[in-house]
């Protein structure tokens, strides 16, 4: 059975950061309640599986976009509208769609390319050694 609610250091574990990286990132965001976590009446934060895919999704945009707090928060914010639309409406912005789409596969590429480096080096060192 999965757990509704996890502690700090056990998010910080998960994304490999430090509780205090997480605390930070609460009072940069006190503007959307309950986006990263929730305090119970003791004051100890849990964070539901919403919460942890939210930071999540804030740790990519910070660390492999290199977003700054700011710009994380816009493109957080921008893409909550989205996913809800203005007053219930579905958003109907497919170019954005197709872009973020694009984005995605340019970076699967990329790794492609890594990868296949990798094992073209590993061939060229085994060569060697024969």
């Amino acid at each position: 059975m999965e757990k509704l609610y996890y502690s700090i250091g056990e998010v910080a574990e998960v994304l490999d950061v430090p509780q205090s990286t997480l605390r930070f990132w609460e009072t940069q965001f006190a503007d959307m309640p309950s986006f990263l976590s929730r305090k119970n009446d003791k004051g100890t934060r849990r964070y539901s599986k919403q919460n942890l895919e939210n930071c999540r999704a804030l740790l990519y945009l910070l660390k492999v976009k290199g977003m700054t707090i700011e710009g994380a928060k816009k493109t957080l914010k921008a893409r909550g509208a989205r996913n809800n639309g203005a007053d219930g409406e579905v958003p109907s912005d497919n170019v954005s769609v197709v872009e973020r789409l694009i984005s995605i596969r340019n970076e699967l590429q990329g790794l492609v390319d890594v990868y296949d480096d990798i094992i073209k080096g590993k061939e060229a060192d085994a060569d060697d050694v024969l």
